[in-house]
């Protein structure tokens, strides 16, 4: 009986996964094409109708995107010329210490569960997450500790039909990223990092007055095969962490 569920659930992921929205198609292939040389840098890109006409598919979905790659910094569009490959901009490194890793490894780490629950997905989620909006997904909300002192507060967004058993896990013995990165390991992860301010909930889990509600936030994505699995947002108090004069680096 488990191997016939274990197979059902094989066999429905990757018929997910084989169903590819249109757009990111035609994202990863003008990547490819950049990322081989194909395009270099000032190259006019195809244009939508050239992008329709060859996917099939409507101008919205090339123009999707077209708007996505110049959002992201891998294009420059401009009206009535074009879209064109974009220099990639000079960024800081930024080194991030990984708290839960460090709690864990001075065998100082709890995790308090807030909330873990399914939901089915509004438009702006739905789009946040790649998925059709009558979709569900998974929100998991976690408070971590290292020697009971919060370090992280954490909220992800879980594709459930990638990984149905996530809201079943105990999240007291396991992380849930340490969970995705053990059952669907990401063929590839991005990562945003800035700065945000604390509303009263997260002051009130993190234990910052109102004075140090500046706090560094790190999204990552955990991507497989181009679907979207998960979408985690972690607050980190900003006293904590300053970027060295040269850009180069990040202390703790």
């Amino acid at each position: 009986m488990l191997y016939c569920i274990y197979i059902y659930w094989v066999v429905n992921m990757v018929s997910i996964i084989g169903k590819k929205p249109q757009f990111l198609l035609i994202k990863h292939y003008i990547e490819d094409r950049i990322n081989s040389g194909i395009l270099a840098i000032g190259d006019l890109v195809p244009s939508e109708n050239q992008l329709a006409e060859r996917f099939t598919v409507s101008r919205m979905t090339a123009r999707r995107a077209l708007k996505e790659l110049a959002d992201e910094g891998s294009l420059s569009r401009s009206p009535g010329l074009g879209s064109f490959v974009a220099k990639p901009p000079m960024q800081p490194s930024v080194i991030i210490n990984d708290v839960i890793a460090a709690a864990q490894a001075s065998n100082g780490y709890q995790c308090k569960v807030i909330n873990v629950y399914n939901s089915q997905a509004n438009d702006a989620l739905a789009q946040q997450m790649h998925i059709a909006s009558d979709r569900y997904i998974f929100k998991g909300v976690f408070l971590h500790f290292d020697r009971n002192k919060p370090v992280q507060y954490q909220e992800i967004l879980v594709n459930s039909a990638l990984v149905p058993a996530f809201i079943k896990q105990n999240f007291h013995k396991i992380t849930a990223n340490a969970y995705l990165k053990w059952i669907l390991p990401a063929t590839s992860t991005d990562y945003n990092i800035s700065a945000a301010v604390a509303n009263e909930d997260q002051r009130n889990y993190l234990e910052l007055s109102e004075e140090d509600k500046a706090c560094l936030k790190v999204i990552k994505r955990h991507w497989l095969d181009g679907v979207l699995v998960s979408t985690s947002v972690a607050l980190h108090a900003g006293q904590h962490y300053q970027l060295v004069a040269d850009g180069s680096d990040a202390k703790k």
